[in-house]
C-alpha cells in the first residue's frame, strides 16, 4: 500500500496509475451505478471514505465513478453499490450448490462481458482478447443473453 504525498512531483503520473489499476479492477465499471465507463463520462477518482470523515489518499480507499456519480454520492459512505460488479469470487460466493455446470457457465459469460467492456464492444478484438472465433462469440452472446 502506498499513499500519496501532497506536492508529489509525479503525483498526476501517480493518478493515473491508480486509475488504471482501478480500472482493471472495476472491469472498466462505474463503482456506484455498475454502468460502464465512456469516453462522454469517464472515470473521476473517488474516495471511498470521505476524507472529511477520517479517509485517506491511500490505493485502497479510492475507486472510480461517473461524475454524477460523484455528485450522488456527496461525502458519505456508500456501503452497498447501486449495483454490484460481479467477479469470479462474487460469482462463487452467490453459487449456493457448488457445481461445474453452474460456476463455468457464469464466468464464461461474466469474462465474455468484461472483454467486450475492454474493447468497447468491438467484436472481433473481444474474440480475439478470448482466443476465439468472432462466430463463436457471437453464438455465447446469443446463449447468455448479451446484448449485441
Amino acid at each position: 500500500m502506498f499513499t500519496i504525498q501532497k506536492g508529489d512531483i509525479a503525483m498526476s503520473a501517480w493518478k493515473q496509475l491508480i486509475i488504471d489499476h482501478l480500472l482493471k479492477k472495476q472491469l472498466y465499471m462505474c463503482a456506484y451505478c455498475g454502468e460502464e465507463f465512456r469516453e462522454i463520462s469517464p472515470p473521476e477518482l473517488d474516495h471511498i471514505t470521505p476524507k472529511s470523515k477520517g479517509g485517506e489518499d491511500s490505493i485502497d480507499n479510492f475507486q472510480l465513478l461517473h461524475h454524477i456519480c460523484n455528485v450522488k454520492k456527496k461525502d458519505r459512505i456508500v456501503e452497498c453499490l447501486g449495483k454490484r460488479l460481479k467477479t469470479v469470487q462474487a460469482i462463487l460466493n452467490d453459487i449456493q450448490e457448488i457445481s461445474l455446470k453452474k460456476i463455468i457457465p457464469a464466468i464464461e459469460k461474466t469474462t465474455i462481458q468484461r472483454a467486450l467492456i475492454i474493447t468497447k464492444n468491438n467484436k472481433s478484438k473481444a474474440a480475439t482478447l478470448l482466443e476465439i472465433s468472432r462466430m463463436t462469440l457471437l453464438d455465447k452472446m446469443k446463449q447468455y443473453g448479451i446484448k449485441q
